[in-house]
C-alpha cells in the first residue's frame, strides 16, 4: 500500500445506517463492503432529496412546478425518475399518478409530511385524477410537463 492511500475499511458483518430523508426512515445496510459505502449512500439520497423536493424552492421538481408546462433544464437523475414515474403510471393503469400535485396542495399537504402531522394532518382519502404529462419540447436534460405538477409524495390505490 503507498503512503498516499488509506486503508480500506469493510464491515465484516453487516454495518447498518438509519437517518431520515425525503419525509421517510431510510435504512442502509452494507455487508462486506467498505465502511464508506454507508456515508456515500446517504450523501446520494440527500442529493437527490435535495434535487426531486417540491418542497425545496431550488429543486428540479420545484423548478419545473414552476415552469407551467414549459421545457426545462434538469439534472439527468431527474429526467430518469420522471420517466420512471410516468411508467409506472402506465403500468399500474392510473394507480400510481405522478400528478397530484395539486390535489395534494387542496388537501393541505403543503409542507413535509413531518411539518403537516404536528399540525394535524396527514390522513387524507383521496382519489386520483391520472394524466400523463406531455413530452414536447423533452430531451436528454429537459422535461416539458404540458403544465401538470409533480409530485413523488404519494400513490394511491384504486378506489
Amino acid at each position: 500500500m503507498s503512503p498516499t492511500m488509506s486503508p480500506v475499511r469493510l464491515a465484516p458483518r453487516p454495518a447498518h445506517l438509519a437517518f431520515r430523508a425525503m419525509s421517510t426512515d431510510v435504512t442502509v445496510t452494507v455487508v462486506g463492503a467498505d465502511l464508506d459505502a454507508l456515508e456515500w449512500a446517504r450523501s446520494r439520497v440527500c442529493e437527490l432529496e435535495h434535487r426531486w423536493s417540491r418542497f425545496l424552492s431550488d429543486s428540479d421538481i420545484s423548478r419545473l412546478n414552476r415552469a407551467e408546462g414549459a421545457a426545462v433544464e434538469v439534472h439527468a437523475d431527474t429526467v430518469t425518475a420522471v420517466r420512471a414515474a410516468c411508467a409506472a403510471w402506465l403500468v399500474t393503469e392510473g394507480c400510481f399518478d405522478p400528478t397530484v400535485h395539486d390535489s395534494l396542495l387542496r388537501l393541505g399537504y403543503d409542507d413535509t409530511i413531518d411539518v403537516v402531522r404536528q399540525r394535524g394532518g396527514g390522513s387524507p382519502s383521496w382519489r386520483c385524477l391520472c394524466r400523463l404529462p406531455e413530452e414536447q419540447g423533452a430531451g436528454p436534460d429537459r422535461i416539458h410537463t404540458g403544465g401538470a405538477a409533480l409530485s413523488g409524495d404519494k400513490s394511491c390505490s384504486r378506489p
